[in-house]
């Protein structure tokens, strides 16, 4: 027994395990110095630690409104452009406080078309914005009213077409709608309280799911929680590096989705909800002698995808609207921030325009 532990095979077993440690230690070292490596690139890169872009929220320590606020809520709570801000020439923004030709009703041989939507339909993202599919429109021999603010939804585009068809006659109502955040809840229009505070930390929902209207530093704290989760030891360590920030992200996310039965409830609720404005907006066109046309907007193809905003998990939920369905455009038609660019802008306007031409049988037609 001796002479084996002391002979040539005891000898060449301590000389692999030492190979092993050795071999061991280099690889640790070797990803230590990869990671160390990968940090430093992220960095560079304009990657901050406990910031995902993406995400659209900015940690940061004290919340800040910025002034002067571009957009603010009148005393009927429309979210509109602020007419005393000074506004570069090319927004022309009314005296209703949309960017758009003033509103009143034309008389005309041009069709009139009321414009319903978000950022998209106010041109973020086209350079100069006057380059949006509105505009465009508009240069085709159309009368466009632009009613598109940033921050809004299909409660507001509901309020507004009350509001404005009487006033304007339109021949056709298009309603854009996002898929990326058109789903919501219903909130109150409430007097001069802003739907959404614009601080340091980004634009943050100034409502809670049940419509009541939060401070600053509240939704600041809601929507953190929402995208990042309850702060916690665990979660400050990872968010000194970017990887770290990113690995406990994806951790999260995982989890979200296992967890995820509620959240598909609250989205069935807030599409019944949606569904349900968009029917009374049809109401409206079909008593004010208008027709409806629903334009599908797809979000950007993103590297983490959520099913629960394609058009194709929801076209059942459009299809009695006979939505016009985008099937072109690429991750090349969208702008760094999620909207359209200029090239992304000129596709669409052509896709609307081939939609409101005299019916010959549509080029671009309706969903079959």
């Amino acid at each position: 027994m001796n002479t084996l532990r002391n002979g040539p095979y005891w000898g060449k077993r301590k000389t692999d395990r030492r190979e092993i440690v050795f071999k061991s230690i280099a690889i640790l070292i070797s990803l230590l110095l990869a990671t160390i490596f990968s940090e430093y690139l992220l960095r560079v890169g304009g990657k901050i630690p406990g910031y995902i872009p993406a995400y659209g929220l900015i940690p940061v320590e004290n919340v800040k409104v910025l002034k002067p606020v571009e957009f603010i809520s009148d005393e009927e709570g429309v979210f509109k452009a602020n007419v005393n801000k000074e506004w570069p020439e090319e927004f022309l923004i009314n005296s209703d406080g949309f960017r758009s030709t003033e509103f009143k009703n034309y008389k005309t041989d041009k069709k009139k078309i009321l414009f319903l939507g978000d950022s998209f339909t106010w041109g973020s993202g086209a350079t100069p914005i006057t380059e949006s599919f509105v505009d465009i429109i508009a240069r085709n021999g159309y009368v466009t009213f632009n009613t598109g603010i940033p921050g809004t939804g299909p409660g507001q585009y509901e309020f507004l077409a009350e509001k404005y068809m009487p006033l304007l006659r339109p021949d056709i109502i298009i309603v854009m709608f996002c898929m990326r955040n058109d789903f919501d809840f219903p909130h109150p229009m409430l007097p001069y309280k802003n739907l959404w505070h614009v601080t340091n930390a980004g634009w943050l929902y100034a409502r809670d799911e049940d419509g009541n209207y939060l401070s600053a530093e509240d939704a600041y704290r809601q929507h953190y929680e929402k995208i990042y989760g309850k702060k916690n030891e665990l979660q400050e360590f990872f968010y000194k590096s970017v990887i770290g920030t990113y690995l406990y992200m994806t951790i999260s996310k995982l989890h979200y989705k296992m967890m995820g039965n509620s959240t598909r409830k609250d989205m069935r609720y807030r599409k019944k909800i949606t569904r349900e404005t968009l029917g009374r907006i049809k109401s409206l066109a079909d008593r004010n002698g208008a027709e409806l046309m629903l334009y599908l907007i797809p979000e950007r193809p993103k590297l983490i995808k959520n099913a629960s905003f394609t058009i194709e998990s929801n076209y059942h939920f459009f299809e009695d609207f006979s939505p016009f369905i985008p099937d072109f455009l690429t991750k090349g038609d969208y702008g760094p921030d999620g909207h359209f660019n200029n090239h992304g802008n000129k596709k669409y306007a052509e896709f609307i325009l081939e939609g409101i031409k005299p019916k010959k049988g549509n080029l671009y037609s309706h969903a079959d």
